[in-house]
């Protein structure tokens, strides 16, 4: 009840100042100072007249304020709609949630406080609008609409603001790596106005797969909550999920997670048994499966290894190349093929001896490669030009952190080649890769009667 009074005594205090300032106007604009008393008199006389005229002018509210709702940022427009008003003024004024003094923001046509954010336009003496600029969070609350007549009315209306959704970067998961078959726990929190609903999916567009609940296993299309837990992953969980936070103020906002599964390799060989005749040109394929991704090799029967990946280090090089020399027996070694160079167009490389003579030129008779879809990888292997030294057991191997495995494939001499094969083999030896064959002599002689061993 103070605060009313307290509203109706500020109000009035204005509006007095405004009409003094009109008299005092008034009075010194008389142009005839003789007759001063006359026109003061009769002014007294038609400001009565006016008081007894104003007493019954009534101002009335048409409708309520309606409540208004816009997003952070933006501009909002209140509505007072006023019937009869006369000579009385409209004032908005903004409600403090404390309950302490509101603010005056305008009077009539004046802005009194906020000049830049606040101003009232009209459509008419019946229609009061109260314009707010770029809108903050402090604007959220009530606003009055007040008219100090002979009985001062006043009616509020609400602004609400609404924020769209922010992410909590430090309750937000990045990317995730778990070990196969252990639990995985992917968090998502956003802040925002009306509180924004996560939900999660696969990028992929698979389903979620929760884990196994009384020996049954669950999984769906779309999980809503802030976190994700997932029991018991396997390497197909493995990708990307996508956080959606939504709060119906656009635009909704998404963050991407991937989740590693790590799980040492497996390889898996379709055909194990390749028939073929010198001068050939077949291919060697081995499906693995690992992550993090291994480093895939294959071993000719010649023990000489085989490398596609460009990007392996030097050092990731000569480990292989120790790790090998261990594996070898006594007789590869001497012949054994070390990785010199690697480079990175088209998977070229060179295969040197310890001497640094060449043995195999992988850009003529070898081509190794790999293709990678997601933790699956298919390692194929091109003999261009098979020759005696090729007959026997491939290996291809598959290491990463976690463990190794390796496929075999055999490969063996079909004897009797076609007359269109024969065709095949004169123009491929017509072309001139003498580089096929070894620099050295004793080695052709080393392979020759490893390969009557071999064939025994």
């Amino acid at each position: 009840m103070i605060i009313k009074r307290l509203i109706i005594v500020s109000i009035e205090t204005i509006i007095l100042i405004y009409q003094l300032e009109f008299c005092h106007t008034n009075s010194e604009n008389s142009s005839n100072n003789q007759h001063h008393y006359k026109h003061k008199h009769h002014y007294h006389h038609h400001h009565n007249n006016n008081n007894k005229q104003n007493q019954d002018i009534i101002p009335y509210f048409t409708k309520p304020i309606e409540n208004a709702t816009t997003v952070l940022g933006r501009n909002a427009i209140l509505e007072c709609s006023v019937e009869n008003l006369g000579p009385y003024k409209v004032a908005w004024l903004k409600m403090d949630s404390s309950n302490s003094e509101p603010t005056v923001l305008t009077i009539g046509m004046d802005t009194l406080f906020g000049e830049r954010k606040y101003r009232v336009t009209q459509n008419s003496d019946r229609q009061w609008f109260l314009n707010i600029k770029h809108v903050r969070l402090s604007d959220r609350g009530n606003y009055m609409c007040q008219v100090n007549a002979k009985t001062m009315i006043s009616q509020v209306g609400h602004l609400d603001v609404q924020v769209p959704p922010i992410l909590n970067e430090d309750r937000t998961s990045s990317d995730t790596t778990v070990d196969e078959h252990q639990k995985a726990i992917l968090k998502c929190s956003a802040k925002g106005y009306p509180k924004p609903k996560i939900s999660w999916r696969r990028e992929n567009g698979k389903p979620i797969n929760l884990g196994l609940f009384g020996g049954q296993k669950y999984s769906v299309q779309t999980f809503d909550g802030s976190q994700l837990n997932l029991t018991q992953v396997t390497r197909e969980d493995m990708g990307a999920y996508l956080c959606i936070a939504s709060n119906g103020v656009p635009p909704s906002i998404s963050r991407r997670v991937l989740l590693h599964v790590n799980f040492r390799p497996k390889i898996r060989v379709q055909n194990q048994l390749i028939s073929s005749h010198v001068g050939s040109r077949i291919q060697l394929v081995c499906m693995c499966e690992a992550y993090p991704r291994p480093i895939a090799i294959w071993i000719t029967p010649s023990e000489i290894p085989i490398i596609a990946n460009p990007s392996i280090s030097q050092q990731q090089q000569l480990q292989l190349q120790q790790q090998q020399q261990q594996q070898l027996t006594t007789t590869a070694t001497a012949t054994m093929a070390i990785i010199s160079t690697i480079s990175n167009n088209n998977n070229r490389s060179l295969l040197l001896s310890s001497n640094h003579q060449t043995i195999e030129n992988i850009n003529n008779k070898y081509e190794a490669n790999e293709e990678y879809h997601g933790y699956r990888i298919t390692m194929r292997l091109i003999i261009n030009y098979l020759t005696v030294n090729d007959f026997g057991t491939f290996k291809c191997l598959a290491k990463n952190i976690l463990g190794e495995k390796e496929g075999l494939i055999r490969v063996y001499e079909n004897q009797s080649p076609t007359p269109q094969q024969n065709l095949l083999i004169n123009r491929y030896k017509n072309v001139g890769h003498k580089s096929l064959q070894t620099s050295s002599s004793s080695l052709d002689e080393h392979h020759r009667r490893k390969t009557i061993t071999d064939t025994v």
